[in-house]
């Protein structure tokens, strides 16, 4: 299995309602070359364990169930179990323009002296 360019790290608890939409607009990124860290931080909530079980049967998608001992902890772990240089930290409940990636990958390629790059948010 290769190096992804990007992990994407997501702590997930009882957000089933909104799961969904964020696992969704991950999946249609025009840039591919990613790993989604899904870290289930002790999620009771049916549909929410369905949609982490779901999503760990896609390709380049890994579950990681923890206790429950809040997002801070969840994302750290994600984090260490991350493979590639570049981390995108998501919560449960964003979702993601399809070209996300794309543009933000360029941007660390193309400048080493940036550290982080953020875009516009709509809420």
């Amino acid at each position: 299995m290769s190096t992804p360019r990007v992990s994407i790290v997501m702590p997930v608890f009882d957000s089933g309602a909104f799961l969904g939409d964020a696992l969704a607009s991950i999946a249609r990124q025009t840039f591919r070359d990613y790993e989604l860290v899904v870290v289930d931080d002790g999620s009771t909530d049916a549909r929410t364990i369905a949609l982490c079980d779901a999503a760990a049967r896609e390709p380049g998608v890994r579950l990681i169930r923890t206790a429950n001992r809040g997002p801070a902890l969840a994302r750290n772990t994600g984090i260490e179990a991350a493979r590639a240089p570049y981390i995108l930290p998501v919560d449960s409940d964003d979702t993601l323009a399809p070209a996300f990636l794309a543009r933000t990958v360029a941007v660390l390629d193309a400048e080493p002296s940036v550290d982080v790059v953020y875009t516009w948010v709509a809420l």
